[in-house]
């Protein structure tokens, strides 16, 4: 559990993250407002609702176009799926001293899956990194009869990758991190394979390969405070742009035939 300090830091963070992102949904909103036609009825949001949980949930547009990276790409969508669940277990284990759903069958349920997610997330967001920074996929070029806004051709895309690669390395490593130094203060978790295994480098036998007392300095340290990987994320969800709107002539798309 979080110390009171860390519990208002935490809060004053998490309030930041919320306002922020109250801030973009509206600006989303508000831009989609300015849309001309009928708006849905409520049958016809409903349906539409559906159909976007559906595709969010199976990822079936991107697999018929890139077998091997949408695999990756599953590995991370549906690991941060499933820390919508992590997030909020994470920030009650640091706001009050509780275990997340017990120490049952079904807390070991929800922390081996929690642990395999974090695993599958690291490795879809180091091969994405891979992929756009250091083998630079041509796929994620743009042919030269493309029209570009300026911001693109100077990089924004790849910045924000970068911005959104760290934000998810840090996050998800940071809480295996947090996990492993807590399963070493406790004597191992079967559980969390994963967690269980990076654990080993702070218990005994990691201290022969770091350094007498170096571990459990870093324990004693770092081992009272895990829940500091929770600050929740607020992801923004942008939805389609169906607004009518001039383009300046230099954003026009043009592909050629």
């Amino acid at each position: 559990m979080l110390t009171w300090f860390e519990k208002i830091l935490f809060i004053v963070a998490l309030g930041a993250s919320l306002y922020y992102g109250y801030l973009g949904f509206r600006k989303v909103y508000l831009v989609i407002m300015r849309g001309q036609g009928e708006k849905p009825t409520m049958a016809e949001a409903q349906h539409r609702l559906w159909t976007a949980a559906k595709t969010w949930l199976t990822e079936r547009p991107i697999w018929k176009t890139r077998e091997l990276t949408s695999v990756f790409h599953a590995m991370v969508a549906w690991g941060f799926i499933f820390y919508f669940l992590v997030n909020f277990g994470d920030i009650l284990q640091g706001l009050f001293p509780i275990t997340f759903l017990g120490e049952g069958f079904i807390g070991n349920i929800y922390r081996f899956l929690a642990d395999i997610f974090t695993m599958s997330v690291l490795i879809g967001i180091i091969y994405f990194i891979v992929r756009r920074f250091i083998v630079n996929d041509k796929a994620l070029s743009y042919r030269d009869n493309i029209m570009l806004v300026d911001k693109v051709k100077d990089g924004a895309i790849r910045r924000d990758s970068l911005i959104v690669a760290l934000f998810i390395l840090f996050h998800v490593g940071f809480r295996l991190m947090g996990e492993s130094f807590t399963i070493a203060r406790h004597g191992g978790d079967p559980w969390q394979p994963f967690g269980n295994a990076l654990s080993m480098a702070w218990t005994r036998h990691g201290r022969h390969r770091f350094g007498r007392g170096a571990a459990p300095g870093l324990v004693a340290g770092l081992g009272p405070h895990p829940r500091l990987h929770s600050l929740l994320p607020v992801h923004q969800a942008f939805p389609p742009h169906h607004v009518r709107r001039q383009l300046p002539d230099q954003a026009q798309t043009h592909v050629a035939g």
